[in-house]
């Protein structure tokens, strides 16, 4: 049927293109009408959402060595509630495994700064926390998946400007 999931085959014939249906619920029932619900950071683990019906786009390009967002970028659309929650750790292909510098670590770090860590019991489904930390399917993640929500951080700003 071309959804894939565990062990099945994705569109364009990738393994594990499936979002993570626990997640995805969790996403849409807090979505807000923002316009990006989920960021990640790369297209390869956005896309599964995408399919899912989840407003989602990522930062850092198709395995997540395009710097397409500047922490300012991120602060500026998160301020004005474009952008919910980011998934850092999702299994997108990150830097340190392919060699070089992490073109996206200051958008990591503003995320990690600024956004409140959400506890993996209220959006992961158990059955996929069991990869090795950094490893897994496209949208799934290993161990290590962090989802961070940025409306605190558009709160804390208008606070800031009264």
């Amino acid at each position: 049927d071309g959804r894939g999931g565990r062990g099945e085959r994705g569109p364009g014939g990738g393994p594990g293109m499936q979002a993570d249906a626990r997640m995805t619920e969790f996403l849409k029932t807090h979505n807000d009408g923002e316009r990006v619900l989920l960021l990640t950071e790369s297209a390869r683990e956005a896309s599964p959402y995408i399919i899912a019906g989840v407003n989602a786009a990522c930062f850092g390009g198709f395995l997540g060595r395009d710097p397409v967002f500047s922490p300012d970028r991120l602060e500026k659309m998160a301020t004005a509630g474009e952008i919910r929650y980011v998934l850092l750790g999702g299994g997108g292909g990150p830097p340190m495994m392919m060699g070089g510098d992490d073109p996206n670590k200051a958008v990591k770090t503003w995320v990690e700064t600024h956004g409140t860590l959400i506890p993996q019991d209220l959006w992961r489904d158990k059955s996929r926390m069991n990869f090795p930390p950094m490893m897994g399917p496209p949208g799934m993640g290993g161990r290590n998946a962090k989802l961070y929500d940025l409306r605190p951080t558009v709160t804390q700003n208008a606070q800031a400007t009264k």
